[in-house]
């Protein structure tokens, strides 16, 4: 039980190194939401994978609003996307 006790410890307490990021960098966007919460991670993609730059959590309440009056989601979906 200590050795997993000072496992997690250790886990925890390490410290996250962020990229600095360079305008030309590819941006990636990571986010997973819950019934609690919406997380993110902002990565640069580099030769050597992804790096995180920023980290970001959302608490929220869900609200739920009719079509008409919900345009942002509407505007959204009703744009083209060209990966």
């Amino acid at each position: 039980m200590t050795e997993s006790f000072h496992s997690i410890i250790s886990n925890i307490c390490q410290q996250t190194i962020l990229t600095i990021p360079n305008k030309d960098d590819k941006f990636v966007v990571s986010c997973d939401a819950s019934s609690c919460g919406v997380g993110s991670v902002l990565s640069v993609v580099r030769e050597d994978g992804e790096s995180p730059v920023a980290f970001n959590y959302y608490d929220f309440n869900i609200v739920y609003r009719p079509g008409q009056d919900n345009h942002v989601p509407d505007a959204l979906s009703r744009q083209g996307w060209d990966p």
